[in-house]
């Protein structure tokens, strides 16, 4: 009956919509709440935007594994060059290098904090090397990020 369809479909859109909304309230919550001291990357500039982007895409003719996780040819809406993908990409980085304690404060050029997130991304290893991602924050703005490939040691 495509009535009850109807009606259940609509049932979810609602219930989903709500739910949502309810997931977009806390995570905005979160914002105010990580945002008090300017540590925490939210945002990019838009030089660390194309920064990122493009040495990511240098990365991805270093070899296989990169390309497949940043141009994604079998899955191209989960790119990593997608700018909502990267975001999401560079956030995670920054919660791994807080997590493990890798994050220094310095003072700023502009009489601020900025600080300094630094990951290894174990799973891009080449050649007994991994990528080191090194990302500035200040004021809760990802002010540039940059890779650079250090001896993998299989510590940590």
């Amino acid at each position: 009956m495509k009535y009850k369809e109807y009606a259940k479909t609509y049932h979810e859109i609602v219930d989903t919509t709500r739910i949502l909304n309810i997931k977009k309230r806390n995570l905005e919550e979160l914002i105010n709440e990580l945002k008090k001291d300017g540590k925490y990357g939210l945002e990019f500039t838009s030089h660390g935007f194309s920064q990122i982007a493009e040495k990511l895409e240098d990365l991805a003719g270093d070899n296989q594994i990169i390309y497949d996780d940043v141009i994604r040819p079998d899955s191209p809406q989960d790119a990593l060059i997608i700018p909502s993908n990267l975001k999401s990409f560079v956030i995670s980085l920054l919660s791994m290098a807080l997590e493990d304690d890798n994050v220094i404060e310095k003072d700023s050029r502009t009489k601020g904090k900025e600080f300094h997130y630094i990951t290894v991304i174990k799973k891009w290893l080449i050649n007994k090397k991994v990528i080191e991602f090194t990302c500035i924050v200040e004021n809760n703005c990802i002010k540039t990020g940059y890779f650079n490939y250090v001896d993998f040691t299989g510590e940590k």
